[in-house]
C-alpha cells in the first residue's frame, strides 16, 4: 500500500529534525567544552544527547572500585558508546561492536565483534571462552 504524501513529507521532516538536532550538540559540545574545566568533566554525546559528567564519576573509576572490591584477578567490560571509554580501558578486556576503536579514537587495546556479528553474541562468547566453557552446550558437563 502506497504511503500517503503527507506522511512521507512528515518522515522527511522528522530525518531533517533529528539530523539538525544531531548537528546543534556537536556545536553544543564544542561550546561547552571551551566554557567548561576539562580537568573536571568529561563531556559526551550521545546520538542527539549531551552530558556533562565529574571526571569521578566515571564507568572507569566504576571498573577499578569493583576490582578491588571483589578482588578480581581479570575483569572483561563491555561497552558501545563513547561514556564506556573509560571502562573499556580499564577493564583488562575490553569488548566493543565492530569499528568502535576507530570511531571514538581508542588509544587502548580492545577487542572487536566481527563486521555484522551483534555485540551481544560476542561479548557472550568472549565470556565463555574466559571462564573455560568455550565448548557448545551439549558437550558441557554439569
Amino acid at each position: 500500500m502506497p504511503v500517503p504524501h503527507e506522511e512521507k513529507h512528515y518522515a522527511l521532516d522528522a530525518l531533517k529534525d533529528a539530523g539538525e538536532r544531531a548537528e546543534a550538540s556537536v556545536s553544543e559540545m564544542a561550546a561547552l567544552r571551551e566554557k567548561l574545566d576539562p580537568s573536571k568533566v568529561d563531556v559526551f554525546r550521545n546520538g542527539a544527547q549531551v552530558y556533562v559528567v565529574p571526571k569521578k564519576l566515571s564507568k572507569g573509576n566504576a571498573v577499578r572500585r569493583f576490582r578491588e572490591y571483589i578482588g578480581a584477578d581479570t575483569v572483561l567490560a563491555a561497552g558501545d558508546s563513547e561514556f564506556d571509554l573509560s571502562m573499556l580501558a580499564e577493564a583488562d578486556r575490553g569488548l566493543a561492536p565492530c569499528g568502535f576503536g576507530r570511531r571514538f579514537g581508542a588509544g587502548f587495546r580492545l577487542s572487536e565483534a566481527g563486521e555484522g556479528e551483534l555485540l551481544s553474541e560476542y561479548v557472550l562468547s568472549e565470556c565463555l571462552k574466559h571462564a573455560g566453557a568455550g565448548k557448545p552446550a551439549a558437550d558441557m558437563e554439569v
